[in-house]
């Protein structure tokens, strides 16, 4: 008998055989994991990067924003009503792989922008802002003409504009009674048609008779008529008070509803998006007479709290409230 037959040498074949495939059955799923890992390394892949990103249950002041991450992680929501400026900030609590976020204190009938960002990084839709838009005070979906309506002070001139000045209580021509008189006789059309006719030579009640071509919109008359004009804080920065509407004219009162009060430690006009902000105060007063509000959060000392509040109406956003009014104090 051979040596190359003989039982021993069969043997070592089959054990090499063997050891070969527990090697190699050991071996490829290794190798394929290292694959993927390298892959995912090169690639970026964190297991971080938000994936179906949606906003959910949206109402007439709230949304919830949701997405699903591969990994535990904690995010924060960034988000405004203009895209280049998205300074409210709504952070996560805890780290986790499903994820919602509730964004309250929203107005009306108005598009909101916003991201997410995790530590230093932030991830948007292609490079820009996802959006979602609020519903109406009634509860319906935001339509066209709901985007473009003014405040309820609002005219819109006919062809053959009736004159209201000289009857009643606003028997005035000139554009800065009328002005005055707002609120105690003469209407918001009286002040358009008035401001229609300046630069003409006369003022009186027979030029208002001409068709109108204001150059400033209802909007913008009425806001500016009612802004605002000072913004305070007392017993040592908790306390934020303005100039309560009881002291706007009737129009004002008639317009807006409700103050905006926002207070936190970073500056409104900022763009240091490393710093993110802690919020003292934000929500809305419905109760117009009402012209103060205490943080719900206390600064420790030596925190600089910046400070803004406006007048909206029922629609609010920035086509429906009067100017921002800003302050800020460095807590003692």
């Amino acid at each position: 008998m051979s040596v190359l037959s003989s039982p021993s040498v069969k043997l070592n074949k089959r054990a090499k055989i063997m050891v070969g495939f527990m090697i190699a059955l050991f071996t490829i799923p290794i190798i394929v994991f290292m694959s993927i890992a390298l892959q995912g390394f090169a690639g970026g892949n964190t297991g971080k990067e938000p994936q179906d990103v949606v906003a959910t249950r949206v109402s007439k002041s709230e949304a919830t924003i949701a997405w699903a991450t591969a990994g535990n992680v904690a995010a924060t929501v960034e988000y405004g009503t203009t895209p280049g400026s998205l300074q409210i900030y709504a952070p996560e609590v805890i780290t986790t792989k499903e994820h919602e976020v509730e964004l309250t204190l929203l107005s009306p009938a108005t598009t909101y922008y916003y991201q997410i960002r995790m530590k230093d990084k932030t991830y948007n839709n292609n490079g820009v802002p996802w959006t979602f838009t609020t519903k109406t005070t009634s509860g319906e979906e935001v339509v066209a003409a709901v985007k473009g309506a003014t405040t309820k002070l609002s005219v819109a001139p006919s062809a053959t504009p009736t004159p209201k000045l000289g009857t009643g209580d606003c028997d005035v021509t000139e554009c800065s009674e009328i002005k005055a008189n707002l609120g105690k006789g003469c209407s918001a059309s009286d002040y358009i048609q008035c401001l229609a006719v300046l630069g003409t030579t006369s003022t009186s009640s027979a030029s208002l008779s001409k068709t109108p071509t204001p150059t400033l919109s209802s909007t913008y008359i009425t806001n500016s008529a009612c802004k605002l004009n000072y913004l305070q804080v007392g017993n040592n920065c908790t306390q934020w008070s303005w100039d309560s509407f009881n002291t706007k004219s009737l129009s004002c009162r008639n317009t807006f509803n409700r103050y905006v009060v926002q207070c936190r430690d970073k500056s409104f006009t900022s763009t240091n998006s490393e710093h993110l902000a802690t919020w003292y105060y934000n929500g809305a007063l419905g109760d117009i007479a009402t012209n103060s509000a205490t943080l719900t959060k206390v600064p420790a000392s030596g925190t600089t709290v910046y400070c803004q509040v406006r007048a909206e109406d029922s629609i609010g956003g920035d086509g429906h409230s009067t100017a921002w009014i800003q302050q800020n104090y460095t807590c003692q």
